[in-house]
């Protein structure tokens, strides 16, 4: 294996012969080095080049949740709050688990696996929502490249964590009073206002 030449300058050279003329490639660390002239001898000069350019290419590939801040940041049509809601909402789902993967790397079987485990916390309505959001950052690595199609589409979502439904009980005028009495006052007038009304969050 060829030996990697420390420079004046604390870089490290390694010289090869490459369509018959002598040249060299310069490396920042030492490892990099010994990895080239590894690759040199187990792949030629051309194919340790290609190497090069391959690792260099795949460094440049963003990761979803870079993919996904960018996808957030350029929508269109929307509110500061809905794309404020957006970033919670994938920081709490995808991001942990398939945020770290880079985008040219994200198979079906990984989305599969994401859907899986978020089905053990989340409800189904909420799966649809998780994966409107997925679908549009997915797209965006198909338009960008990164992807030749989208890996989360034809995926079916599981039914979710929702419990059997049960039917609605209502609560009497007595047993509101008394839920009322034990209540921090200043929360009192708002809870009159929604049990009056039949208003709701959202």
């Amino acid at each position: 294996m060829r030996k990697p030449e420390r420079l004046p300058t604390g870089r490290y050279k390694v010289r090869f012969r490459h369509g018959g003329k002598q040249t060299s490639e310069t490396f920042k660390t030492h490892a990099e080095a010994v990895d080239f002239a590894k690759w040199l001898d187990a792949l030629g000069p051309q194919g340790a080049l290609d190497k090069i350019y391959e690792d260099e290419q795949q460094a440049l590939v963003p990761t979803l949740d870079t993919l996904a801040a960018d996808h957030i940041e350029t929508l269109t049509g929307i509110e500061h709050g809905t794309r404020l809601t957006y970033e919670r909402l994938w920081a709490r789902t995808w991001s942990k688990e398939i945020g770290s993967l880079k985008a040219h790397h994200v198979s079906p079987d990984d989305i599969r696996r994401a859907v899986n485990a978020l089905a053990q916390r989340y409800s189904a309505k909420s799966l649809q929502n998780q994966r409107g959001l997925l679908a549009g950052v997915l797209d965006r690595a198909v338009e960008l490249g990164y992807l030749k199609k989208n890996p989360a589409k034809g995926i079916r979502l599981p039914r979710g964590s929702e419990e059997t439904r049960q039917e609605m009980r209502l609560l009497t005028t007595e047993e509101y009073a008394e839920i009322e009495a034990r209540m921090d006052g200043r929360y009192r007038p708002l809870v009159r206002f929604l049990v009056g009304t039949g208003c709701r969050w959202g």
